[in-house]
């Protein structure tokens, strides 16, 4: 456990004593079940889809029991699920083709463990790839893009004097990999 201390000046010439604790919590219990499929109805054909349930808590005592006491822990969504959808069939002789899109789908979460409602993030994602290569795998030339809606989500939070402070997903990219 840490004590921070620091003098901020304020615009009226009033000095702030902001004083932060750091510390481990109590205990935190995690459990839950994860469910995971592949489907391959026909040749060059593949779905794969998974899903989570996650029930977590935090239990703390003490000075910290208001705050934290009974919230999830942070990035603990309940639920979670993906869906990929591949497609891969010969061109030619030698060669390969395929066409692919895949989605994450990420339930109601929090950012911090003080479960702050300015945290809360939830979020879908939407991914597609188009390839051509050797049968052997000796090259690839693959169009691809991520995160195509172009969602905008909060993958971090932390907090300040007077302000929040959130990491952004990246917006969609576009890319081409050999």
């Amino acid at each position: 456990q840490a004590r921070i201390r620091f003098d901020v000046l304020g615009a009226d010439g009033v000095t702030i004593i902001p004083q932060t604790q750091l510390g481990n919590l109590d205990r935190a219990v995690a459990q839950g079940a994860e469910l995971e499929f592949t489907w391959r109805p026909i040749s060059g054909l593949t779905v794969n889809t998974s899903g989570t349930y996650l029930d977590s808590e935090i239990s703390a005592s003490g000075a910290s029991a208001a705050t934290f006491d009974g919230n999830p822990l942070p990035f603990a969504p309940k639920f979670s699920g993906t869906l990929a959808v591949d497609y891969e069939w010969p061109v030619g002789a030698s060669l390969v083709a395929a066409l692919g899109v895949d989605g994450k789908y990420v339930g109601k979460h929090y950012l911090r463990p003080e479960r702050f409602a300015i945290d809360e993030e939830q979020y879908e994602t939407l991914n597609a790839r188009a390839s051509i290569g050797r049968d052997d795998g000796t090259w690839q030339i693959e169009l691809y893009g991520k995160n195509i809606g172009d969602k905008q989500y909060r993958v971090n939070a932390v907090g300040g004097i007077g302000n929040d402070v959130f990491a952004i997903s990246q917006p969609a990219v576009w890319g081409l990999a050999a």
